[in-house]
């Protein structure tokens, strides 16, 4: 769901639901949660927030699982 909130533009639905599946250990949901935190503002016109915990546990899950680009 959270993919199709993004799909659909619905940038904090797709965040809230990315960002809980990368706490769940998640690979691609941690590597764009992270994107949107870094990201935020200029791609998506508002700030994202995840502790910096969150983020380091981000990059290290995104970093174990392979890419799956399509």
């Amino acid at each position: 769901m959270a993919l199709q909130h993004y799909e659909d533009c619905h940038w904090q639905l797709a965040f809230d639901g990315l960002s809980r599946q990368a706490d769940q250990g998640h690979g691609d949901a941690a590597r764009i949660a992270n994107l949107m935190v870094r990201y935020g503002q200029t791609l998506y016109g508002k700030p994202f927030t995840a502790s910096e915990a969150q983020m380091r546990r981000w990059r290290s899950i995104a970093v174990a699982t392979p890419q799956h680009i399509h």
